[in-house]
């Protein structure tokens, strides 16, 4: 069984969805720390060379919240956000129907944040074709003093993976080693394609 694991990014890139398509489960991280000026209340739109930043504000919450608890801030934010995606998408063949869906997505989300990225992560599933099963982390009973190379290796035995696709970024904690004596074939997702948001790929295709 293949899997691949990735924290709850908000609207996420394509090596996201291209890491998940690969996979035969793919578990959705909601478990560790939230990490402020990260990837999970934002993302960029535009251009490579010009990006914009679309961002969700979230409260004030103690260091080591996880982010399956991160609540968005009661301040006004959708307006700005759904803007700059008329802003910059609205030439796009198919831009009335794809903003009217997100914006009941955006203007009737719920106060989690993990909740809103599930939201628009289905979305991007949906008109990307991406069918791979998901679960949350949180649904599998994982202690929370794990992290790093252990917390990925004990999801992959729970789960009987014998394959684990990583991303990029694993390079710098996961030990093969520890995965060959587990059984389980490591891989890394080269992604070369575009680092912004998928809402790029939707609104252009």
């Amino acid at each position: 069984m293949i899997l691949a694991i990735h924290q709850p990014e908000h609207a996420v890139y394509g090596g996201y969805l291209e890491k998940m398509r690969r996979s035969d489960l793919f578990v959705i991280l909601d478990t560790v720390q939230f990490s402020k000026n990260y990837f999970h209340n934002r993302n960029r739109i535009g251009t490579e060379e010009r990006p914009i930043w679309i961002t969700v504000p979230v409260k004030k919450h103690p260091l080591r919240t996880p982010i399956k608890d991160i609540e968005i801030a009661a301040v006004p934010w959708k307006n700005k956000y759904l803007g700059s995606l008329r802003n910059h998408y609205r030439q796009s063949p198919r831009f009335s129907e794809l903003y009217e869906q997100v914006r009941e997505m955006i203007e009737h989300s719920s106060t989690g944040l993990v909740e809103l990225n599930m939201a628009i992560l289905e979305w991007m599933r949906e008109n990307m074709d991406v069918k791979t099963p998901m679960v949350m982390a949180s649904q599998l009973g994982i202690p929370d003093t794990e992290g790093g190379n252990a917390l990925v290796l004990t999801i992959c035995k729970l789960l009987n993976a014998t394959r684990y696709i990583a991303g990029v970024g694993g390079k710098n904690y996961l030990v093969d080693e520890d995965f060959r004596n587990a059984g389980i074939e490591l891989e890394f997702n080269e992604w070369h394609g575009s680092k912004l948001s998928s809402y790029d790929r939707v609104f252009r295709s």
